[in-house]
């Protein structure tokens, strides 16, 4: 047998984060559920005037299964891309998302 170490990885010492730093982390990422929340909200609000008023009535569960897969599709891209570069697209995707909204 070998004399192999114990370890294999050399660990770093993790950077210790303020109060201050974790209280904004917090904010920003209930900030980005609460717009995602309320957007699942509007959109089950709207559905059934935007069905009856296209008289797709027969197509209501396709409408709203594809509303929820298209959001559950996107999410993983927008996490990924929010990991790479997150100072561009989270705030881009807040404004695009107030933009739509009003």
């Amino acid at each position: 047998m070998s004399d192999a170490p114990t370890d294999l990885i050399d660990e770093a010492p993790m950077p210790i984060l303020s109060g201050r730093r974790i209280l904004v982390i917090i904010g920003a990422l209930m900030l980005g559920m609460f717009l995602a929340a309320l957007d699942q909200t509007i959109v089950a609000t709207a559905l059934p005037t935007i069905v009856r008023r296209l008289a797709w009535r027969s197509h209501l569960a396709w409408i709203v299964v594809s509303v929820h897969l298209a959001a559950t599709v996107s999410t993983p891209i927008w996490g990924n891309s929010v990991n790479i570069t997150a100072e561009v697209f989270l705030p881009s995707g807040i404004v695009i998302f107030l933009a739509g909204s009003s």
